[in-house]
């Protein structure tokens, strides 16, 4: 018998609004499974924010949405490689 493994992350990114808020901008996740040994990066946005989307904007702990999706990338490559993807 086969026993597969499949991992589930996901997480929000976020920026400050004009009100000094943390709002969220884009929901990111992924599936990684060890049967298929193949995973895709899975992004949605929030339409009512897409004017935070501005190059430089930050969240309040101070990270870009390019800052906070290389953590979710960097947790991914390292949840795959504890899983035996080949890939990383």
């Amino acid at each position: 018998m086969i026993i597969n493994e499949t991992n589930t992350l996901s997480c929000t990114l976020s920026l400050k609004n004009g009100e000094d808020k943390d709002v969220i901008v884009i929901f990111l996740n992924t599936n990684l499974s060890t049967n298929l040994n193949n995973f895709s990066i899975n992004a949605s946005s929030n339409d009512m924010t897409k004017e935070l989307l501005i190059k430089d904007a930050k969240n309040l702990a101070g990270l870009t949405i390019s800052q906070q999706y290389s953590e979710f990338e960097t947790e991914i490559k390292k949840r795959a490689t504890e899983m035996g993807y080949i890939l990383f």
